[in-house]
């Protein structure tokens, strides 16, 4: 992971006037420092509007924080990345996020301004040591979701859908 980390790193210095234009990013199985990812986020992909990370981490079980008041990032999507925690302070654009599977105990996402998130969806494959939690807990601050929340919670052979 750490080796195409510094690929995708290498690619992003050689191709600096690439990168500035990019509105869509998708990578996948890389382990990134959480500076480094938000200065791609935040500086180096300006126009980025949607994001994906499949099997990323910041460092194992760490949080993410993610804090843009001028991104114009409307859609995120994280499966199978390792955080503990995905923290958006501020992504006013924001539109859309997706959570799956994750590996931390709490729950996986804490939200702060996103004035514009309207549809999010959840689901994972709990073990054993994760805790269920109340969808209140993430949604606490958000007031603007109009779409319905999937939310997918399995165990074993159960299934809850909330």
């Amino acid at each position: 992971m750490l080796q195409h980390t510094q690929s995708v790193n290498r690619f992003f210095g050689t191709y600096a006037s690439i990168s500035c234009c990019l509105t869509r990013f998708n990578l996948y199985n890389a382990t990134v420092a959480e500076s480094n990812l938000n200065h791609l986020l935040l500086n180096t992909c300006n126009q980025l509007q949607h994001l994906y990370l499949y099997h990323c981490d910041v460092g194992y079980l760490s949080i993410f924080k993610i804090c843009d008041p001028n991104s114009k990032l409307i859609s995120l999507e994280f499966s199978t990345c390792v955080f503990e925690q995905v923290m958006l302070v501020c992504l006013r654009k924001l539109e859309r996020f997706l959570c799956g599977y994750w590996g931390s105990t709490d729950a996986p996402l804490s939200l702060g301004y996103v004035a514009c998130l309207k549809q999010v969806e959840i689901f994972n494959h709990t073990t054993h040591y994760q805790r269920r939690f109340k969808l209140c807990e993430l949604l606490c601050d958000t007031t603007s979701i109009e779409t319905n929340i999937g939310f997918h919670w399995r165990k074993g052979n159960k299934h809850s859908f909330f």
